[in-house]
């Protein structure tokens, strides 16, 4: 809020104002991304989109757009698994009393299992090698549950392996725990 000085003229007014809302987006603007944006297609497959339209404009387009959703999504959840760790962290070496957390988690809207998801995925992202993080970030929620339970199956993933090749690993890898079980 800018309060007028008598000694400012209308012109100087305007400028500062001007210069206040430049600053607030220049603020906006620099907020940096720690996940990279989904460009490598290697581990993705968009074949999906030359079943739905002919157009090979209309496709990239689609794929771009895909992208960016993936990169957003992806970005999201890892920046909410980081602060839910660094938090969970935090009170656990204040030796904070049991409950603050899930107290915490409760005033931000947070589900206690969606928190332990999150925070999951970016256990699992942290500890993969560079090449498999695009992967880890990408899996669906059953896969990160599968995957924090068995984390070797991570070192066992190539840097070649694709998305698709990752969730069939996970899959062969759950029926041969199943039947172990039984």
């Amino acid at each position: 809020v800018i309060v007028a000085n008598p000694q400012d003229t209308l012109k100087e007014l305007m400028e500062k104002r001007k210069k206040e809302k430049e600053d607030i987006k220049t603020e906006v603007v620099t907020t940096t991304q720690t996940i990279p944006m989904i460009k490598n297609e290697i581990f993705l497959d968009f074949s999906y989109f030359k079943t739905i339209v002919d157009n090979e404009k209309d496709q990239s387009y689609l794929i771009q757009k895909t992208k960016e959703l993936l990169t957003v999504q992806t970005s999201a959840t890892l920046e909410l698994g980081k602060i839910l760790e660094e938090v969970a962290e935090h009170l656990l070496k204040q030796g904070s009393p049991n409950g603050v957390f899930e107290k915490f988690l409760e005033y931000n809207g947070i589900n206690v299992k969606s928190a332990r998801r999150y925070r999951y995925r970016y256990q699992l992202y942290t500890r993969a090698k560079k090449n498999i993080k695009p992967i880890v970030a990408l899996l669906s929620v059953r896969e990160i549950d599968y995957l924090h339970k068995c984390p070797e199956i991570l070192e066992d993933m190539t840097d070649d392996i694709t998305l698709k090749e990752a969730k069939e690993l996970l899959k062969v890898e759950e029926v041969k725990k199943i039947k172990q079980e039984y």
